[in-house]
């Protein structure tokens, strides 16, 4: 794959409470390490690994790295341990799957304010044992990053959410490069979403953008709206994302505002069905959201309003149809479309 990495798979950030280790001295700027088989209560070097990401990311200060290294892991994760400092601007934590490596959490990552945080190649697949609305969950924060991973088979609600619970965040986040597929339709209607966010109507800015999104037949690719109208998306920008097989690809719903699509390629409903549009906006108050220069085919149209929402999305022009013929729709190495119309739309355009 191009943009993504190749067969990606998944890792955690923890909930369940942790083996106390003895803080020991420690230079700013260190690069840790997590290992299978690892122990929690060593010192996280290279050659004496943590076992859990969750062990690492508790105690993680400004500057600091984690190399997750490849392998299964599993449980739940996220929270920091308190009175820890805040990473910043010039010294960011970061998060890293070990270089060439490929680290997979079978369990969920749920992450409250990851201020300045960068993830990269963390991991997320669906685990019975740690069943959840969601795998991927970040509340908050500001200036964080989430890139190149793989989240896929979550059976409800979500694979991923992205919310907020403090007036004016999440703000200057990005999630970008990944690779989102395969959530389980439930027992309702248009209810499984792929992406879920919903981080507030006095949030951002944020973007979403170069990531693939398949599968989800009973929901949206990206639901840009609360469950009701008391919350949504704000200053948001999807953009360069290619979506295949869901209900619908991208709801804009209620008081969002300042939602701009662009770029996107959006194509196959579930099950061949064409009344859906491929961007809808739904009962919108919020104004200022535009979809413009996306590319859809196998929908009803590329974008449209329900009737009484008086153009609140506004259609930008630029909009077209056409089939992009990808050389394959089975895995995240795929979807390279042979069509050279539709090359400069989607997670793989120049």
């Amino acid at each position: 794959m191009t943009s993504l990495r190749p067969a990606l798979t998944a890792v955690a950030v923890a909930f369940a409470v942790l083996p106390m280790a003895t803080p020991v001295a420690r230079a700013q700027d260190t690069t840790y390490h997590v290992a299978v088989g690892g122990d929690d209560t060593g010192p996280g070097s290279e050659s004496a690994p943590w076992g859990t990401i969750a062990r690492g990311i508790r105690y993680l200060r400004p500057g600091d790295t984690v190399l997750i290294h490849g392998g299964d892991y599993y449980g739940a994760s996220g929270f920091r341990q308190p009175g820890i400092p805040k990473a910043t601007a010039s010294n960011p934590i970061r998060v890293l799957a070990a270089p060439g490596e490929r680290p997979v959490l079978h369990g969920v990552i749920n992450i409250t304010d990851p201020s300045y945080f960068v993830f990269d190649g963390i991991n997320i697949t669906y685990n019975p044992n740690t069943a959840s609305s969601y795998l991927l969950r970040i509340t908050n924060g500001v200036g964080w990053t989430y890139r190149n991973a793989e989240i896929w088979g979550n059976t409800r609600i979500s694979n991923v959410l992205i919310n907020g619970t403090v007036d004016g965040e999440p703000r200057d986040w990005r999630f970008t490069g990944n690779c989102v597929h395969d959530i389980g339709a439930g027992p309702n209607p248009n209810n499984d979403h792929n992406m879920y966010v919903t981080p507030g109507y006095r949030s951002g800015p944020g973007i979403i953008e170069r990531n693939l999104l398949f599968r989800a037949p009973n929901g949206n690719h990206i639901k840009a709206a609360g469950p009701g109208p008391s919350t949504g998306a704000a200053n948001l920008k999807i953009r360069y994302n290619t979506m295949w097989k869901g209900s619908q690809g991208v709801l804009v719903a209620y008081g969002s505002h300042h939602v701009s699509l662009q770029r996107n390629l959006i194509l196959n409903r579930w099950n061949g069905r064409t009344d859906n549009p491929a961007i809808r906006g739904h009962e919108l108050t919020g104004d200022t959201n535009i979809a413009a220069n996306n590319m859809g085919f196998g929908y009803r149209s590329v974008v449209k309003n329900t009737q009484a929402d008086a153009g609140r999305l506004r259609n930008g022009g630029g909009n077209v149809t056409q089939n992009p013929m990808f050389d394959s729709t089975s895995t995240c190495a795929g979807f390279h479309p042979t069509a050279p119309a539709a090359q400069s739309y989607g997670h793989l355009a120049p």
